[in-house]
């Protein structure tokens, strides 16, 4: 989705109502708090939205298209499983907890169900009915009712054809730790904050880590010893008492 971009000749109020007005921002955002920072953040012109920041993505092989006998076809798969090691995200290995997706699915999101998370390609929404996600023990699995439109037939026809072979979600953690496992670093997650999107992917293998790799720098550089102090260092500390004495 397009996001409104300030005009020459417009103010910075005139901008911000323009922005929390606009039908698909509304439609798009529908938390006005959450609204007003992905506009500010427009006004302020940076790259990259607040919202979008801590946002990350994951992707599992697997979607199935399930036809019962005289019903709509149905697009089910799991966008995460519990207690399973992920592949090298780039130093770090993860893992999620059972239970990790308990609280957000309790406060009754809405999620959308996108083709390659695509908001022009929507397949359903948790606030319509038309997508379902529910936590059991194997992970969260997602059932969604595609809609009788070019989109949601393209979607129905790609999963069948193998064209769409994966399932991947877009979500912000809340809480988790890192450890060392068997030599290498890895990430538990045990609690997630939100989940934006899920749906059927054209690269199941794509993943967007950043934010959990900025996490585990911060842990890496935590584990580390602090520098020995040396000569230089007790020079400085030297002239920061005499500077305090003075």
């Amino acid at each position: 989705m397009p996001l409104p971009k300030p005009k020459d000749d417009e103010s910075k109020s005139e901008f911000l109502d323009r922005c929390m007005a606009d039908p698909a921002m509304v439609e798009e955002f529908d938390d006005a708090g959450q609204r007003y920072a992905v506009c500010l953040n427009q006004w302020k012109g940076k790259g990259e939205s607040m919202v979008t920041a801590n946002i990350e993505r994951r992707c599992l092989p697997g979607v199935e298209v399930r036809i019962d006998a005289d019903k709509p076809p149905i697009i089910a798969g799991y966008a995460a499983v519990f207690g399973k090691l992920s592949e090298d995200l780039g130093g770090f290995r993860e893992i999620i907890e059972p239970g990790a997706f308990a609280d957000v699915l309790k406060a009754a999101p809405d999620v959308r169900a996108l083709v390659n998370h695509d908001p022009n390609q929507r397949l359903g929404r948790t606030k319509a009915g038309t997508l379902r996600l529910r936590e059991d023990p194997e992970g969260l699995r997602v059932e969604i009712d595609p809609p009788d439109t070019e989109v949601g037939r393209d979607a129905v026809q790609g999963i069948k054809r193998g064209d769409l072979d994966g399932m991947s979600f877009s979500f912000r953690v809340r809480d988790d730790r890192w450890e060392k496992r068997d030599g290498a670093d890895l990430r538990i997650v045990t609690r997630f904050e939100r989940l934006y999107d899920v749906g059927p992917v054209t690269f199941p293998a794509y993943r967007d880590t950043s934010v959990a790799v900025r996490s585990h720098d911060a842990w890496r550089a935590a584990q580390e010893p602090p520098a020995p102090a040396g000569p230089a260092a007790d020079v400085l500390d030297r002239q920061l008492r005499l500077a305090e004495a003075e």
